[in-house]
């Protein structure tokens, strides 16, 4: 009798904890798993597309939308994101074709971003070197490439993809 009661409470046990990491889980995913706020964005809407002009959040995670009001999002605007220590991930998606120059700089804590290999290919020219579009930007990968963090150059030399 005293083994099975064990086994029991073993269970019970088992089953509040997984209850409980489900319920903190939910919390965390409703308070900002995944998005970032729209209205943290400062943008404008030309000819159906949107350009971000800015981030005005305090989120380490940023995660462009593909979509504003309707219009696909296609060009991250010159100094969108600058001189911002917060920001430490940033997921530019597929529907943003446009870099303006100096479009993400000086944001000392960001450590990543991803974009299409399209839009990453764009802006590499056949030395290797990206842009002065992103830049300013100490131990930076973009899609997984390091890059040097005073120019915005990768360390690895990668070739333009044809």
């Amino acid at each position: 009798m005293y083994l099975k009661s064990k086994s029991m409470s073993k269970k019970i046990i088992g089953s509040i904890i997984l209850l409980i990491n489900s319920i903190v889980l939910t919390t965390v995913c409703i308070t900002g798993c995944g998005t970032t706020k729209l209205e943290d964005f400062s943008y404008s809407i030309e000819n159906n597309v949107v350009i971000i002009k800015g981030y005005l959040g305090n989120d380490t995670n940023i995660i462009i939308p593909d979509k504003i009001e309707g219009s696909k999002v296609t060009t991250i605007g010159e100094e969108a994101f600058v001189d911002n220590d917060v920001i430490e991930t940033i997921e530019i998606p597929d529907s943003v074709t446009t870099l303006e120059e100096a479009a993400i700089h000086h944001c000392e804590n960001l450590s990543a971003i991803t974009m299409s290999d399209s839009l990453f290919n764009t802006y590499i020219d056949e030395n290797g070197e990206f842009s002065y579009t992103i830049y300013g930007c100490p131990n930076l990968y973009i899609n997984g490439v390091l890059m040097d963090a005073k120019y915005g150059r990768n360390k690895p030399r990668v070739l333009k993809q044809d």
